[in-house]
């Protein structure tokens, strides 16, 4: 079988051992663009640099349950080892670690109920990571009117095959298939929903024209598609007793589901946008799927790790910052892409973690956060050193802004997170 691993910092030269015997026929591919690798300055940056290097080698007389050990050496004699054990059968193996098992992406799957969902006639496959989404809409937010255009799609199609996430087969990026009922094999998608509301939410609410999402979700969504689609909603306005028209809503996949949370469990959520340009949407779109994938809008599920989950960080480059969701994140270091919504660069991205930590209680203005650019942070015409507060979301006081590698922490697999899978097969943890 092939064994393939991703590792930071990389060198061509690497080589892969497993189980004490080495592995050949080992290759590097890149995460990154190699542009950004050659136009920048590594020592500005707060290393590791995330999903850079990959190799990938041959391993004779594997059998499943067995647990194979792994250890990558660079050049200089530096090792990095871990571990994995294999499924206690073939059939229920994951090459690419989406959350759909092999057989399943190599052909047809068969829910509890006995039902049938088609996955490899949507193109799917077990050697590069697939995100499934059926997406529906009301009647205001509908082909034909002001609030859709279908390049919603192509957009957020384009943003996640360029994620700098690594796949076994030496590719980058997500595979998005989207079930809008543009026919084929989508066929299931595309519904306009009813009753047609005023406002929608995942909350209680007693205002006239309120529907749930979770109303829609089960009168609408195929069970058989359980624990394989997240369940996207094109709505009209959102939030009990506001009606705002541009927003949207998610739930994190470690947060349920629960009798009390039907709605948690990283495969549902909602964006509504009147108005909006298809660029836009298609940003609010990437963002909720984010929190759906486990992300904060400064981090991690912020439960995870160090709790500097905060919104609003300079050195956040991510579509999940609110810097960010309109427009690109910035191309480079610079003071000029330090406003909201002034980033010129990569658009529907997630945070890799690479720029430098920021100390609010000791910033140095004049090493910014990469390159060795200043950014003057409080805009007081000077490059000083001091305390200064550089977010403006969720914080009390100063403490460190931390860029953390949103990619490399995705969670892919939402249902191994749900304590009733469901009939599903499910891992011992959802990471």
């Amino acid at each position: 079988m092939a064994v393939t691993v991703s590792a930071a910092n990389l060198d061509q030269d690497a080589t892969m051992t497993v189980n004490g015997t080495l592995v050949s026929g080992s290759y590097l591919s890149s995460g990154l663009p190699l542009p950004f690798l050659l136009n920048h300055i590594p020592a500005t940056y707060g290393y590791p640099i995330y999903h850079y290097g990959q190799l990938r080698g041959l391993v004779q007389n594997v059998t499943p349950g067995s647990t194979l050990n792994v250890t990558v050496t660079n050049r200089d004699g530096k090792t990095s080892t871990k571990s994995y054990t294999l499924p206690g059968r073939w059939e229920d193996l994951d090459s690419d670690s989406d959350g759909l098992l092999d057989i399943w992406e190599d052909g047809v799957y068969t829910a509890p109920s006995g039902g049938t969902v088609n996955l490899a006639a949507m193109g799917t496959g077990k050697y590069k990571k697939d995100l499934l989404v059926e997406a529906e809409w009301v009647a205001a937010a509908a082909p034909g009117t002001a609030n859709y255009d279908d390049t919603i799609w192509s957009l957020w199609k384009d943003w996640s095959i360029k994620i700098p996430l690594l796949n076994p087969d030496g590719t980058r990026g997500l595979n998005l298939k989207i079930d809008h009922g543009q026919g084929g094999a989508f066929t299931e998608g595309g519904q306009t929903l009813t009753p047609n509301h005023r406002a929608m939410g995942y909350e209680s609410c007693s205002s006239s024209g309120w529907v749930d999402f979770m109303t829609y979700k089960n009168n609408f969504f195929n069970r058989d598609r359980s624990g394989l689609f997240h369940y996207l909603i094109l709505g009209r306005a959102a939030w009990c007793g506001s009606e705002a028209t541009m927003g949207g809503e998610a739930r994190f996949p470690l947060d349920g589901p629960t009798a009390s949370c039907p709605e948690c469990g990283g495969d549902n959520l909602f964006v509504v946008c009147t108005g909006c340009s298809s660029e836009v949407t298609a940003g609010i779109v990437a963002h909720e799927m984010g929190h759906d994938l486990g992300l904060s809008h400064g981090g991690l599920y912020p439960t995870l790790g160090p709790v500097d989950h905060n919104n609003d960080k300079p050195n956040s480059h991510s579509i999940m910052n609110y810097r960010w969701t309109v427009g690109g994140i910035p191309a480079g270091c610079g003071q000029n892409e330090l406003p909201r919504d002034s980033g010129t660069g990569p658009k529907g991205v997630f945070g890799q973690g690479m720029l430098a930590t920021i100390d609010e209680r000791n910033v140095d203005e004049s090493k910014g956060i990469c390159d060795g650019v200043p950014i003057d942070f409080n805009n007081d015409g000077q490059f000083t050193i001091g305390a200064i507060n550089t977010d403006r979301y969720g914080t009390l006081g100063v403490h460190e802004d931390t860029p953390f590698d949103q990619v490399g922490n995705l969670i892919l697999d939402f249902r191994a997170c749900w304590a009733d899978p469901q009939g599903l097969v499910r891992r011992a943890t959802c990471r």
